[in-house]
């Protein structure tokens, strides 16, 4: 009798257990806890033989949290977009965002990144995408990507998107005076852009290029842009670039 009582018990924990198991993975869009990980077990937990001789070790499993917020240009929270997490092995299926404006996801990679979806007449620095063990928590900027008019070339500071030519006039670049960044915008993470380097010619004052993947190089403009332009070779169909003052 008393066997049978805890064959009953001992069954009914394994049931818990079975059921409790975590997936290897969770993409949600907002958490509330504190810290940016977690454990779960996936067995029983015993430091001898039991009764009938199993002996069962305990397997640990460290599962990171990391978060993204999405913002608006204008600094709102982007509520519509998706979120799509990746890790080095694995991307998961997108999910929207939601009113938090924050997308959490939860996993055992040491590392991840995400790539943002559904934002039409925006885009986002590539290079801004990543997360890891000790940095979890990522904030996203959407910008708006502006048109790029072959004739009338480029007026402001801001991120255009480079279609059917290769040169750029900067004649009506306002301001006329400061230094400037110029930076490509290309996703990395993307296999197909892996050898996809496009060079770059300035016809001006430039200083201080560095090439690590994305390609960017800073200028100075002394109150005259006549003749100024850029001049793109070995682009693609598109090519979405910055240019920021600093």
């Amino acid at each position: 009798m008393k066997k049978s009582i805890l064959f009953t018990s001992l069954l009914s924990i394994f049931m818990l257990v079975g059921c409790n198991k975590s997936n290897p993975s969770e993409q949600v869009s907002n958490n509330n806890n504190n810290n940016n990980s977690v454990q779960t077990s996936s067995n029983k937990t015993t430091s001898e033989e039991d009764e009938w001789g199993d002996d069962e070790s305990v397997t640990i499993t460290t599962k990171y949290i990391y978060t993204v917020t999405v913002k608006n240009p204008d600094d709102s929270k982007n509520t519509t977009g998706k979120v799509q997490w990746c890790t080095a092995s694995n991307c998961f299926e997108p999910a929207v965002i939601g009113e938090t404006g924050v997308s959490t996801f939860i996993n055992e990679a040491e590392k991840a990144f995400v790539h943002i979806k559904d934002i039409e007449g925006y885009t986002y620095n590539p290079d801004n995408i990543y997360v890891d063990k000790d940095h979890p928590n990522l904030e996203i900027k959407l910008a708006t990507l502006n048109k790029l008019d072959a004739s009338e070339g480029i007026s402001a500071p801001g991120v255009y998107n480079l279609e059917s030519h290769t040169k750029v006039k900067l004649d009506s670049f306002l301001p006329k005076t400061g230094n400037f960044s110029f930076t490509t915008w290309i996703d990395y993470t993307d296999d197909s852009n892996k050898n996809y380097h496009p060079a770059v010619t300035f016809k001006g004052t430039k200083h201080q290029e560095t090439s690590d993947k994305n390609l960017k190089f800073e200028f100075s403009l002394d109150g005259s842009t006549t003749g100024l332009a850029l001049e793109f070779t070995d682009v693609k169909a598109s090519l979405q670039f910055e240019i920021k003052q600093l």
